[in-house]
């Protein structure tokens, strides 16, 4: 993450605070030096943090090398948020150039444990796995020279909230948590129950924590759906894949597709029964597929169903796995966005540059 020292570090010896001030702005430097984060901060801060460490080698390095190349060691553009150590925790603020900051008091640094690189939270390591492939993609496209680290943290459910929990709050680590809405159209509240409206009950107001919760169903709805074209598909799933086709590449995908239950399809079920913005969802669903349409009018087509009854096949159960199979196996792959995927792989992107930041690997002298 980029981190900017604040002039209110600057206190006198005789403070009772100067050591401890010392000592997360220590940590923060062997961040620094250890590439894990990007340090920056207030001229006069860093003078004076230069002078104190000047019998430490390393750490001298650091603070010569942004005295040196200060003017050009500034908040890179792409960079929209950072954090800001203060003496004291503040709100969150603006600078002059428009970009958003958290103020985080030294006090949170004063153990090495909290500047660590930062955690990337989901609840799955091939969602990590996929998150970076989507950060590459980004940075290649808009020819971004950001290096960016994360720790991968997976968990499922109940573990994702434990986790944060761990991350956040026991270990007072930078992280980012990235979870499905499990939406099943755009307008549906985020259920309580699920994983994402657990994380959304903890970690609010964390300058060093951003929780950020998919506007798709699930992450399965954000794969290049080209990938499938080249998948192999057995007599027993071919009818699936044609029948998503008829979702993809009609008119209304964009308003079908994001929240689309790519692992299970559309079953008739309570939701269905008793919300009637789903229920048209699922209505537009089945007049784009002949095969139900076949059947005539939707609401007769309905009351003869059993509760559970599937409606709509799935596409495939681990379309993720296969496809970060397929990119493995093919590097030059071409990635064919949908507009609301291309807007998601934005938000993913900025986001994960901003927590993820870090210096160069480079020789410090």
């Amino acid at each position: 993450m980029f981190i900017h020292l604040d002039d209110s570090l600057l206190v006198e010896k005789n403070d009772p605070i100067y050591n401890d001030v010392v000592r997360a702005v220590r940590n923060l430097a062997i961040a620094a030096f250890e590439s894990k984060h990007i340090l920056y901060g207030d001229f006069n801060v860093i003078v004076a943090m230069r002078k104190h460490f000047k019998y430490e080698p390393d750490l001298l390095a650091i603070f010569n090398q942004i005295y040196q190349l200060y003017s050009r060691m500034a908040c890179p553009m792409e960079i929209s948020y950072y954090i800001k150590v203060t003496k004291e925790d503040g709100p969150e603020g603006v600078d002059e150039e428009g970009k958003r900051y958290g103020q985080v008091s030294y006090k949170f640094f004063e153990d090495t444990n909290s500047t660590q690189i930062c955690n990337l939270i989901s609840e799955d390591f091939n969602d990590c796995k996929f998150y970076r492939l989507v950060l590459d993609h980004y940075k290649k496209l808009n020819k971004i020279n950001i290096t960016c680290k994360f720790h991968n943290v997976s968990g499922s459910g109940d573990r994702t909230v434990d986790n944060i929990l761990n991350c956040v709050y026991t270990n007072k680590q930078i992280s980012l948590c990235i979870v499905d809405s499990d939406k099943k159209y755009k307008e549906q509240t985020i259920p309580s129950n699920k994983t994402a409206g657990k994380c959304m009950r903890i970690g609010k107001n964390i300058p060093t924590y951003v929780l950020l919760v998919l506007n798709v169903h699930e992450i399965e709805n954000l794969v290049p759906f080209n990938v499938i074209d080249h998948m192999t598909w057995y007599d027993e799933n071919r009818g699936n894949k044609e029948a998503f086709d008829h979702l993809r590449h009609n008119a209304k995908s964009e308003y079908v597709l994001p929240y689309f239950d790519i692992k299970n399809g559309i079953e008739y079920d309570e939701l269905l029964r008793t919300d009637a913005t789903y229920k048209y969802f699922v209505m537009v669903c089945y007049y784009l597929l002949p095969e139900l349409a076949a059947h005539g009018n939707y609401e007769n087509y309905l009351a003869g169903l059993k509760d559970g009854e599937l409606i709509y096949p799935h596409l495939i159960k681990n379309l993720l796995k296969n496809y970060l199979e397929y990119v493995k196996e093919n590097p030059l792959f071409d990635v064919e966005l949908m507009e609301f995927q291309e807007e998601e792989w934005k938000r993913i992107s900025r986001t994960m540059l901003n927590m993820g930041c870090s210096r160069k690997v480079e020789a410090v002298v």
